[in-house]
């Protein structure tokens, strides 16, 4: 995978983590839930907007599972197929060393 695709998925990958963070909070804040630090104001969450906030987060969920699953063949491509040390730096194993002939 180039850069500019590599790039992207990470930006669609951020993107829709913080997207879903967002809507969530204001799904939250529509049920009254007493644990967050600053709801947004009922009315609001309540509001047409409040409800396509909430439509989102549940789409976000499939866009997620998506990207997960993307990235979980990325990593099987690298450790698999083009054995290239990536999953091995991530988890701070020692890689082994190819050996010249």
């Amino acid at each position: 995978m180039g850069a500019v695709p590599r790039d992207l998925y990470h930006l669609g990958l951020y993107t829709a983590l913080i997207t879903m963070t967002v809507t969530g909070y204001v799904a939250a804040s529509a049920l009254g839930q007493t644990a967050l630090a600053l709801p947004v104001s009922q009315s609001f969450a309540r509001s047409d907007i409040g409800e396509a906030l909430l439509l989102t987060h549940l789409a976000l969920k499939w866009v997620l599972l998506a990207l997960v699953g993307l990235h979980l063949a990325g990593v099987l491509k690298h450790a698999l197929q083009d054995r290239d040390g990536t999953l091995s730096r991530m988890t701070s194993q020692p890689r082994k060393e190819k050996e010249n002939a």
